[in-house]
């Protein structure tokens, strides 16, 4: 049977911190990408970051190895990667969303302008 889901839904990258539990890591020169998830394109942006953090959980088996998941070719060779956990990102719609202890931060675009990824863009005039 074909997963029409993975052909034809919302791809969304998952990166994880080399360093586990690496508080300061700075995105992207800290992270690898260990794989895609595929969720129903109609799920929004949001809603999406969290789908893919219950996704990308070793509760009763290797989620790698799910149907939504599209492992990076170093994580397949190894035949597995850890949990999401805090710190790491997803980027759903272009959007990259850093993993907290309850929820999720938006990284800023360019992680230097406002000197990396801990920037709260809230506090500016613009928003951006």
């Amino acid at each position: 049977m074909t997963n029409t889901t993975k052909q034809t839904g919302k791809q969304i990258a998952i990166f994880h911190v080399r360093a586990f539990g690496q508080r300061d890591a700075v995105f992207p020169a800290d992270y690898d990408q260990v794989a895609t998830i595929t969720v129903p394109r109609h799920v929004p942006t949001d809603t999406a970051a969290d789908m893919a953090y219950s996704l990308t959980q070793n509760i009763e088996a290797a989620w790698i190895t799910g149907d939504r998941a599209t492992p990076a070719p170093t994580v397949a060779a190894r035949g597995g990667c850890r949990s999401s956990s805090v710190g790491d990102v997803f980027e759903v719609d272009g959007i990259r969303f850093r993993v907290e202890p309850a929820g999720f931060a938006e990284l800023p675009a360019d992680p230097n302008r406002f000197g990396g990824p801990n920037f709260d863009r809230s506090s500016t005039p613009d928003g951006v």
